[in-house]
């Protein structure tokens, strides 16, 4: 049974690596000072769900183009934040205070790189953001 577990987990691995042409997507040289609020910045990610508004954001990976991961979906963000090289953990709380015209940038990951980057914690996704002032 062990067995077959890991021979699941590492086949949906596989083909969650295999199934996205791009892995990584960076925005980068933004200007996010038109957004109201951090969720509505990521918003700006075609491949983000950011459901919510004001402070109170949901945020969840899209399995593709179309649909939404709702393999854990609890009502809370699925996705792992990562500010400044600092995890957050999965709540939107933790980085809403972020101001958009702060934001250098901000990177999803997903798949195998999410996970080689933060473990099994990130099985829904990362969104790393990054400030310009750093702190």
């Amino acid at each position: 049974m062990k067995n077959l577990l890991m021979v699941l987990f590492s086949t949906a691995l596989i083909f969650s690596a295999t199934s996205c042409s791009d892995v990584a997507y960076s925005k980068r040289g933004k200007d996010y000072s038109q957004y109201l609020s951090l969720g509505d910045a990521l918003r700006s990610d075609g491949r983000l769900f950011v459901d919510g508004y004001g402070n109170n954001f949901t945020v969840r990976l899209k399995a593709n183009r179309n649909s939404v991961n709702n393999l854990a979906y609890t009502g809370r963000s699925t996705v792992l934040f990562v500010l400044n090289n600092k995890n957050m953990g999965y709540d939107y709380q933790s980085v809403s205070n972020v101001q958009p015209a702060d934001i250098l940038r901000f990177k999803v990951l997903n798949g195998s790189e999410a996970i080689m980057a933060y473990g099994d914690q990130a099985s829904g996704g990362v969104v790393e953001i990054v400030t310009k002032n750093d702190n």
